[in-house]
């Protein structure tokens, strides 16, 4: 092949659009300016180009600037360029995205699970470069692990038990070279082929039978644990359950989370009104204070409507994102359960879920005597009433130990009993506060085993309190971990077992927490306390 014939190497960024979008036009956002370009005829390809109107603005900066001298600066703007490319393949409509066309494209239109699993079929396993992972036990938590070379996914720490698979980086797979050397997928996918405008078509018939592959069960099996439920007669069903909860105000099995990794290093904020104060966290008892009027008359179509709006400093105008894209929701429907995260519905499987609960169900309730909780009494009061209530008892709400290994004191426990048992306890109200809980309970018992200062400092906090320090042993080697327990209590006025009380991913959380402690030599035990 001659030097003029190699074709040029283009980044494509590719989107499926869900089954029900027939028409290119009702994938675009509302009061977009978009200028349509017929393809030729010859291409033989049903298909259309929009180029959106180019956008500028003077950055924000320019004016703290100004402010600091006389002379006056010139014009200053950036402007961002768009476009998109509608393909018809297979009876399914693909677009093609160029400079920020994205922002033109309803974000309910687009079939998430597209990109992601289209790039597991076509990725070669054992060559990886990057994982995207999102850990769902109540916060949220988005990582990205990249390696210096390429590698399997053994090098990147996957939790096939609490981890959600959301974008993967890696060499295509052998006789896929003509989609380049790299794939990249999440909710599309990208790639750097060398083509022409008459070879997309046939890389997208590519992509739409990987997309239909099971090949990924070979070496990516557990990601069905969550698989995205498109049954329309289920999905209406959980949306209702999800309004209702909106609707209610309810805080435990909804949250709210960014969808994607953020650039801490540029972000300012976020707001529920255009031009409302900045807040700095994610926080859902914020969006219903401020969008309390819209709550009562609440359905799908208007929810998807409801924006946050996020402010970087890269940009003087804030970005829109839709409310919807950053909620997360669990319920039940006929003993299957639901959970909604990043936009997208998913069933967790059954035999899933039976394995969480039944190891759950085999830590064993603690032996202490609980007292109830009065009505009207916080987490706090609870505290002093449980510790005045037996001898034996001591009270450490509030009581900081310092250790080398975290800058501020640690908070050992709530209530610690002469029998060496660590009691934690926290009211049932959100998400936060339950992973707060399993949180505590894990680090005190990790700087009790790892940080010599710690033990040190805690046993002068047992003399200090007169109490025996040698519950404490000063030297690791004479901590015998099999001698305490780690309780975590937990205070509602349901009269349920601490089993049930849990949604699904704060018993994940705890079922990790819990064999974590128990790898380590320490009893665990749990506790139901009601509130009367």
């Amino acid at each position: 092949m001659s030097k003029k014939e190699i074709k040029p190497v283009q980044k494509l960024s590719i989107f499926l659009l869900k089954e029900d979008v027939k028409n290119f036009k009702d994938a675009l956002k509302e009061k977009v300016s978009v200028t349509e370009y017929a393809i030729k005829k010859n291409h033989n390809i049903d298909g259309l180009i929009y180029v959106g109107l180019e956008k500028s603005h003077t950055p924000d900066w320019k004016r703290l600037l100004q402010e600091g001298t006389d002379k006056k600066m010139p014009p200053l703007s950036s402007s961002s360029t768009r476009a998109l490319l509608f393909l018809r393949i297979d009876k399914r409509v693909f677009v093609l995205t160029f400079g920020y066309g994205k922002h033109l494209i309803k974000d309910e239109t687009i079939e998430r699970d597209f990109g992601l699993k289209t790039a597991l079929n076509l990725v070669d396993a054992d060559k990886l470069r990057s994982m995207d992972k999102a850990n769902l036990d109540n916060l949220t938590v988005l990582t990205r692990t990249q390696t210096s070379q390429q590698a399997k996914q053994e090098a990147f720490d996957v939790d096939i038990i609490r981890d959600l698979l959301k974008g993967i980086t890696g060499q295509l797979d052998s006789g896929q070279e003509n989609l380049g050397a790299f794939i990249t997928g999440n909710e599309g996918v990208y790639i750097l082929p060398r083509i022409n405008f008459e070879d997309i078509s046939k890389s997208l018939i590519q992509l739409k039978k990987a997309y239909d592959s099971k090949k990924y069960l070979t070496n990516f099996h557990w990601i069905d644990n969550l698989k995205a439920e498109k049954d329309p007669s289920v999905i209406s069903k959980v949306q209702e359950k999800l309004i209702e909860s909106l609707k209610g105000k309810d805080s435990l099995d909804v949250s709210i989370s960014p969808p994607f990794l953020i650039d801490w290093s540029t972000f300012e904020g976020i707001s529920y009104t255009p031009k409302g104060d900045l807040e700095q966290d994610f926080n859902i008892e914020s969006f219903y204070r401020i969008k309390e009027d819209d709550l009562a008359d609440l359905d799908w179509d208007k929810l998807i409507k409801i924006k946050i709006h996020l402010q970087t400093d890269d940009k003087e105008d804030r970005t829109s994102l839709p409310i919807w894209r950053c909620l997360n929701y669990q319920t039940t429907i006929r003993d299957n359960l639901y959970v909604f995260a990043f936009g997208k519905w998913y069933r967790v499987a059954s035999s899933y879920a039976k394995q969480i609960r039944d190891y759950a169900l085999q830590i064993e309730e603690s032996t202490a005597v609980f007292i109830d909780c009065p009505s009207g009494v916080d987490e706090g009061e609870y505290n002093i009433q449980l510790a005045s209530s037996d001898v034996n008892y001591s009270l450490f709400d509030k009581e900081l130990v310092n250790t080398d290994l975290v800058r501020s004191g640690i908070e050992v426990c709530d209530v610690l009993t002469q029998k060496g048992e660590f009691i934690h306890v926290k009211f049932r109200k959100s998400s936060a506060t339950l992973s707060h809980l399993f949180a505590q309970g894990k680090i005190s018992a990790s700087l009790l085993m790892k940080d010599r200062v710690f033990r040190k400092n805690f046993r002068g906090k047992l003399k200090g309190m007169k109490l025996n320090p040698d519950l404490i042993p000063l030297e690791y080697k004479d901590l015998d971990k099999s001698k305490y327990t780690i309780t975590f209590a937990i205070i509602e006025t349901k009269k349920r077992s601490f089993v049930d009380s849990l949604p699904f991913f704060s018993l994940l959380n705890f079922r990790l927490t819990a064999e974590e402690l128990q790898n380590w030599g320490f009893k665990v035990r749990v506790k139901k306390i009601v509130q009367v």
